[in-house]
């Protein structure tokens, strides 16, 4: 898995405490991925599909999976003049929005009803390089890597949404992306999964940074669902579950850093302070063999020194 828009200890350990993660029971985990094997049975990496293949065979079946049903609309002009900007799918919070959009008289209108974009590609085409320009294959407007297009969209969508589009899904069928418009650094901030490999899917290999298959594919199904980008009813603030993941992984990084800083201060910085200490022939004593004042000081310094040391070496 790449991507850095949840910390890899939250979606480990901290989203289990989730309540939406809780609330999915086993039979309804089964029932999904039972349903997933199947759209993927067909596919090997070998496949050759291309991007409207991929689309009626992949990306649709997985969105209906996904809770979308058909809360979406494909090819909807983001921009006022020309057609610059058509990402693949519009995505709608449930089937009256899409009707309000399909009302509107003028296209680019249309995002303000949306809740998130889909942009698709061809199976397994990678998504952060262009591939070799062929004019005779090549669909206008696509505009070199994938990733870069994406964020294109994701910023046209904010604009014309009246902000109201801050999500962005990327997928070229095996490799899953979701973009958040308002990341720090929206090129690397993002959150991908690998759902072929997931699958065991013959030929398609990838870490997924060491998940076992059920807890990545709970990860698809709980971060992609249609649900997930919604109001929750059982959250005080009614955030969308992704707010409230973003909210909790940031306090589980800071739990996990402060429970790790404290554990530093109180063994092994000790621990290091003692052994310099100890292995210093010239350290300075009192009459009583007591370490003197300025040499505990000259020797706290020695310590946090390399303990710096030994984090920026382990950070680099």
């Amino acid at each position: 898995m790449q991507g850095q828009l949840f910390t890899q200890d939250f979606l480990a350990r901290g989203i289990t405490e989730t309540e939406p993660w809780k609330a999915l029971t086993d039979g309804e985990l089964d029932g999904f991925l039972a349903s997933l094997n199947r759209v993927f049975a067909r596919v090997s990496s070998e496949t050759v599909l291309n991007e409207a293949q991929t689309e009626s065979e992949i990306i649709e079946p997985v969105l209906t999976l996904l809770g979308w049903g058909d809360s979406w609309l494909s090819q909807v002009n983001l921009s006022e003049s020309g057609r610059d900007d058509v990402p693949d799918y519009l995505l709608f919070p449930d089937s009256d929005a899409k009707a309000r959009a399909i009302l509107e008289t003028s296209e680019d209108l249309r995002a303000r009803h949306g809740i998130a974009l889909l942009e698709a590609k061809r199976w397994t085409r990678p998504l952060d390089r262009a591939e070799p320009s062929d004019q005779s294959t090549r669909r206008a407007f696509d505009f070199g890597a994938p990733s870069s297009q994406m964020l294109r969209y994701l910023s046209r969508a904010d604009v014309m949404s009246d902000r109201a589009i801050k999500w962005g899904i990327l997928s070229n069928g095996s490799v899953w992306r979701l973009y958040w418009q308002d990341a720090r650094s929206r090129a690397e901030d993002f959150f991908e999964l690998d759902v072929a490999s997931l699958l065991g899917v013959p030929g398609v290999e990838s870490e997924n940074d060491g998940y076992e298959g059920r807890h990545g594919l709970k990860l698809f199904l709980l971060l992609f669902h249609r649900g997930a980008f919604l109001r929750q009813t059982w959250d005080r603030e009614e955030r969308s579950y992704h707010a409230v993941a973003l909210t909790e992984a940031r306090l589980y990084e800071e739990a996990v850093s402060q429970n790790l800083g404290q554990r530093v201060f109180r063994e092994l910085f000790p621990s290091v302070a003692s052994c310099l200490g100890e292995s210093d022939l010239h350290a300075s004593k009192d009459a009583a063999g007591h370490y003197t004042r300025e040499y505990l000081g000259e020797l706290r310094e020695s310590a946090l020194v390399q303990l710096f040391c030994r984090r920026f070496r382990h950070d680099v």
